[in-house]
Order: structure tokens, then sequence, then C-alpha cells
């Protein structure tokens, strides 16, 4: 029976202290929930490159910054990874190319590890031409030996090419035990495809599609299903950069891929490159410098789906005064998106909801403080909960995926007509599923929007299932009313956020009605109980105030905004941590 690995639980972060003699990495620990964060004085300095394992139940075993490889005491196993003369140019002080390590446990044999890693060839004026040779390298450790590890190869070379610097990335073969590498050549179509197996690197080829792709920053990821493949590319030019995405089917039994999607749009330049997958898989995100979009993977015309979520705030980190606009992204264990800056920041952005669909995805800008300076550096990680393909042609090794964990959310896409939006995020390769929303209708669909005839509370259902078995999970949609409810006008864009709220939440309004010069915000318990009323000033037709919830209890809670008149203008759910 197929389980979910947690070699991805420990994430290592750090470039230097916050103060001189202090902490230089930061550990992220995804064994709690919230994550546990702690500082440690390691004396290591991660940059782009940055890539760590742990062991099937999350226990940290090694990592390294693309230039030395450590074990979990910190005791050095190897350094100068990469034989060119630029590596010797670096030094021990982290390599930059983003995603440019990976560490894979070989299948069936727990203790033996592969990091495959990147080098440059030495190029003096790399930073003017922006093209040098990519190499691609493998060191092989035995976590085993004197339980600390110990370095079996270490440079061995893969590729000999001109690759694309930092898209490397993994996905699990359909069998449920073997793994894809992909590595793109730079300034052409094609990609190289590595099957890594009980023997090691079993099979290296090449497969050319689509048009063209200029080498650029930028990163690549697979879909948490599998089968998609996206990479985002950067060319600047100037003040303004194309963002070049390219997604394509991916067959998990042979490797290929296929159906090549390109969507080129302008971003601002200079620092964001990161991509990353909701782990229902259906919805992309693409991090520029100053902006944060979604893409809906479901839709035929994704280029269409295209939707702003984020835009800089203007924080300013209190350290060194540095700014902390957005640079890569890594889908974390706990089913959230961290964002990391794009300068020498103490914080990450998190993406609270990114199974749900525009802005419900809650970008909740610099929401995590750690404990050290950052420096663009975010572990790089496959997906380890994705199991074998059961049933198919290459489903060959009796590894059945267990029954799924059946989870959903919902948004209230229309309040006045009580609509609602549902979002799966049943883990375990779910292949159907059931919904009853609690009126005597039901769904076959995996993401089904449905519209109530009248307010009330209902008891959602869904039933996930797989060849395994079947999970069932319920939820309650509750419809808060007033006599002045069903009048809310289409064209009003209301938030609250960020959602979930520990203390201070914003209420945000757009496109009120002419002649609404105040307002006021009603809370609601679960119970239907008021729980706050605040005023509210109204100007231009917009709102933006402070709200202190810090006060409140945990729980879900439902809030009206409605003018004086008692017209109403907006309404939702809320979550407080």
């Amino acid at each position: 029976m197929f389980k979910r690995e947690k070699r991805d639980y420990i994430w290592l972060v750090g470039s230097a202290p916050l103060e001189a003699g202090g902490e230089d990495v930061t550990q992220l620990d995804f064994r709690t929930e919230p994550p546990t964060v702690t500082g440690f004085d390691l004396d290591m300095n991660f940059w782009r490159t940055n890539a760590n394992i742990s062991s099937a139940d999350g226990d940290l075993w090694a990592y390294t910054n693309g230039m030395e490889l450590r074990n979990y005491l910190n005791d050095t196993l190897a350094t100068g990874l990469g034989p060119s003369e630029y590596s010797g140019h670096i030094g021990n002080d982290g390599y930059p190319t983003q995603q440019g390590a990976i560490f894979l446990a070989k299948p069936d044999a727990d203790s033996m590890v592969y990091l495959f890693h990147e080098d440059r060839e030495w190029a003096p004026d790399e930073y003017i031409s922006n093209s040098w040779a990519q190499n691609l390298y493998y060191t092989e450790i035995n976590m085993s030996a004197s339980s600390q590890g110990q370095v079996v190869e270490k440079n061995v070379p893969i590729i000999q090419d001109t690759l694309e610097k930092g898209s490397l990335t993994a996905v699990r073969h359909a069998n449920g035990q073997d793994w894809w590498l992909l590595d793109p050549e730079a300034n052409t179509n094609r990609y190289y495809t590595l099957l890594f197996g009980l023997q090691g690197i079993e099979d290296i080829y090449t497969q050319a599609l689509g048009g063209l792709v200029m080498d650029g920053g930028g990163s690549a990821v697979f879909s948490p299903d599998g089968t998609r493949y996206a990479r985002l590319t950067i060319v600047y030019a100037g003040g303004e950069a194309d963002h070049c995405l390219n997604i394509y089917d991916f067959n998990r039994c042979d490797g290929q891929l296929s159906n090549p999607i390109e969507i080129v749009f302008q971003g601002a330049a200079a620092g964001g490159e990161g991509i990353a997958i909701s782990e229902n898989s259906r919805f992309l995100y693409i991090v520029g410098f100053l902006d944060i979009w979604q893409f809906d993977l479901w839709v035929e015309d994704i280029a269409a789906s295209r939707t702003l979520v984020a835009t800089y705030d203007g924080f300013v980190a209190p350290a060194f005064s540095q700014t902390t606009t957005f640079h890569a992204a890594q889908l974390a264990p706990n089913g959230k998106i961290y964002v990391n800056c794009s300068s020498n920041a103490n914080y990450f952005h998190i993406i609270h909801a990114p199974n749900q669909k525009g802005l419900a995805c809650n970008v909740e800008q610099h929401a995590l403080e750690i404990p050290t300076l950052n420096y663009q550096s975010i572990p790089n990680f496959p997906y380890y909960g994705l199991g074998p393909l059961d049933g198919s042609p290459c489903d060959t090794l009796g590894i059945d995926n267990p029954p799924p964990q059946a989870a959903f959310s919902y948004v209230v896409e229309d309040s006045a007509a009580f609509q609602v939006a549902f979002y799966d995020g049943t883990r375990f390769s779910p292949e159907s599923w059931l919904w009853e929303f609690g009126d005597g209708q039901s769904s076959t669909e995996r993401f089904p929007v449905h519209a109530y005839t009248e307010a009330g509370v209902y008891e959602v259902c869904l039933t996930a299932g797989n060849q395994t078995g079947s999970d069932t999970v319920c939820d309650t949609v509750r419809f808060v009313v007033s006599g002045s409810l069903s009048v809310v006008r289409s064209g009003v864009e209301v938030r609250v956020f960020p959602n979930p709220v520990s203390d201070m939440a914003t209420l945000s309004a757009r496109g009120l009605p002419a002649g609404v010069r105040a307002a006021e915000l009603v809370l609601y318990d679960a119970l239907g109980r008021e729980m706050l009323r605040q005023g509210v000033g109204v100007r231009n037709g917009e709102v933006l105030q402070q709200l202190d919830l810090a006060s409140m209890p945990s729980g879900v809670y439902f809030w009206v905004l409605r003018a004086v008149s008692g017209e109403a203008l907006g309404a939702g759910r809320l979550v407080k941590r």
C-alpha cells in the first residue's frame, strides 16, 4: 500500500543572522500545524539553490546549498559540488541557481540517496551575456553509514549540455515507486527526461515539442496529480519582463510530454520567478516581482483565466529595511504555498487556500516572520503525496493507493443567489466524487457550483472514492440572512482578509453604489449571534478599514456589510484562528 513519505516536512532556509553572532538558518517543521519555526547557527548560507531530504518519517537527513553537502548533525559530507571553475569562483556561499538541486531516495533502497545538482561552466562575462553551459551531476549518499551518512560517489556527470539554469524537478512514476526527472535545454524546445529506479539512473532520453523557449530566470513544476508539467521563464527587457509560461500534459507511464500551450504576458522585471500548483492540481500560480497571478488549469482557455491575486503592498522588513517583494514558491505539506522574498528579508508570504479560485485563494503577504535573513531561498521538493496510477498499463508493482482522504472547501460566490462554489481538496488519487448539498440535491462533478433556493443552514458532505475505498467528510454552509440581504448588487467587490485571520483583518470594498457615504459591518458567529458591529466610512465608492478581531475566540464567522440605509452590500465567511 502506498504511504505518503514525510521527506519534505523539514525546510531549511537562511542567508545570514539578524544580528552579529546570531542564528543564520531557520528551520520550518511541518510535522506541526502551524509549522514550528526555529533558528539555528549552522554557519551555512543558502542562496537560490536549496534542497534537503528527511527520512520517510520526517526526521532530517541531509541538506545542501549547491556547494556543500551536510548531514543532520551539520557535519560536512562533501564540498565542491560541481567541478567547474565557476564553482571554485563562488566558494561555499551558496549556489545562485533556482531549483539547481533536488534529493531523491533510491527506490526500494531507503537509505541510499541521490543528490541531483547542476553546475555552470565558467564564463567571465556571464552577467552580460546571460548564457553559459549548465551541466547535471549526481552525488550518491549512504545515509545508513554510521547513522550519519557517507558519500559513495561525488559529481558524477549525467548531462553535459547547455541546460536551462534552474528548472530541475521530478515526479513519481505511475508504478508508484520510480521517479521521472525533467531538465530543459536552454534556448530550445528540447527536454532531457531521466528515469530514476532501482538501478539508479536507468534511462535518459530527449524530447522536443512546442515552440522555442528562450533562456531566462524561472522555474518548473509538476502538478501534484502528475498530469501536467509547467515551466516559467522570464526574459528581461528594461523595466518590463516577458513571463513565458509553457504548460504540457505529462504521461507518468512513459515520461512523454504532449499538447504544449504557451502563454506570454508582461510584468515588472527585477526578481520574481516562481511557479507552483495547488494540491488539487487545478490552480497554477505565477510569482512575479510585484504580482502573483493565478491560472485555472481546468478551463479550455487557460490564458484567459489569468487572475491577479496579489500585488506587493509596500511592506518593508524592519531588519536592514528590506523590501518584501515576491520571488519563488513551493507547495508545502500542509497544502499551502509559501513564497519567499526577492530581497534579503526575514519573511515569507503564504497562499493559505490555493485550492480555491481567484481572491479566495487568500494570499497573505509577509505572513510568516522568521528569525534569520533569507535571500531568495526556498527548498526544492517533488510532491510526495502522489502514488501509483492504479489500473494503468504501468501499474505493475502491486502498490495500491490507500483510500482517499476526503477534504473540501467552499466560497460563497453570490450571497444574493445563495450560490456556492465547492473545491475538492481530497488527497491520495481520488477517482470519483459524490456531493450531497444538504437540500436534497447532489453532484458527481469534482468542482461543482451549487445554488440553494433559500437561506438556511446546510450540511454538505463529500464522498471521494478510488479503487481501494472511499472516505466522507462534511461541513456546514450557513447563509446569514436579513431582510435586505437579497438586494446585494452585482459589480460590488467586498472582501475581508486575510482569511483565516489571527488578529487584524482588513475590510476592502470597491464599486459601492453612488450615494453611499457610510456603512456598517456586522459579524455573526456560527449560531447567528451578533458578535461585532463596526461603522465604516465610504469614500468615492470604496472602503479600506482595519478590523481588530484579537479578542474574539477562534471559530467560523459570517459577516454582512450594509449601507446605513439597510441596503446589503456584501456578505461572506471568515475563519478566526
